[in-house]
């Protein structure tokens, strides 16, 4: 995965060199992840682990910088569920993704483009658990990869002329996979401040957003 990160990322700048216009901005994003390793997880981490459902719900952020085919973005979103177990007890699962990812535009024209992408990240997963007399709470982490489709149409554009900065309303959707190329999780003792392995699941599934955001056009 990582040499194959790395071409492509040297293929796409020396690509992008050439390309006249430039595109920086931001999305806000919202949606699902469906994530059923995690849920296979806290089925080994917390007592009541709630419901069967492995579906999560997402929100986050995204920044990124377009030459006319290549696309560099960071990646960040958060996802959570809470229940309250039989017993009383409250238990919680919280997490998010982080990743770098570089894409390359398959098909645009002036209304909507078109991008797969991947890259490397991490991917971080908290489980918490509370009674009456008790509060368990353990952190998980490990380097995933986000390999995704992606899909900007415009909604708005004034567009840009040497000298003057055009502007970009977008919508987007994106669609992918993460998975790791590692076996185990790290986990971070509190109490210790130390780091183990565990061989508890993975955080492998499969998600789906909606962005809305806008950019800077340049020439």
């Amino acid at each position: 995965m990582k040499p194959a990160f790395i071409i492509l990322l040297l293929g796409v700048l020396t690509a992008s060199t050439a390309v006249a216009q430039r595109i920086v901005g931001g999305f806000l994003s919202g949606g699902y992840a469906a994530l059923p390793n995690v849920h296979a997880l806290s089925e080994e981490v917390l007592k009541y682990p709630g419901t069967p459902s492995a579906r999560y719900g997402t929100a986050g952020c995204e920044l990124f910088y377009r030459t006319q085919r290549a696309v560099f973005s960071l990646n960040v979103a958060g996802l959570g569920k809470h229940w309250v177990a039989p017993d009383g007890s409250e238990s919680s699962i919280t997490g998010s993704t982080r990743h770098l990812k570089v894409g390359w535009i398959v098909k645009q024209t002036k209304r909507y483009a078109l991008y797969p992408s991947l890259g490397p990240g991490l991917t971080t997963i908290s489980f918490n658990e509370r009674t009456v007399t008790t509060d368990q709470l353990r952190h998980f982490y490990q380097y995933t990869s986000d390999v995704g489709m992606n899909a900007d149409v415009v909604l708005h554009q004034s567009p840009a002329s040497p000298g003057r900065t055009g502007q970009l309303l977008m919508l987007g959707i994106r669609v992918g996979c993460l998975w790791s190329w590692q076996p185990q999780f790290y986990e971070r003792d509190i109490s210790s401040s130390s780091w183990q392995f565990t061989a508890l699941g993975r955080p492998a599934g499969f998600y789906a957003s909606l962005t809305l955001g806008g950019g800077a056009v340049f020439k």
